[in-house]
């Protein structure tokens, strides 16, 4: 979970852009 926070904040237009959950 804390992975995931990170990721978010740091690329959120890239988090959007791609599958986060595909990601996961």
């Amino acid at each position: 979970m804390n992975n995931t926070t990170k990721t978010f904040d740091l690329g959120d237009c890239e988090l959007l852009s791609k599958p986060s959950k595909a990601r996961m």
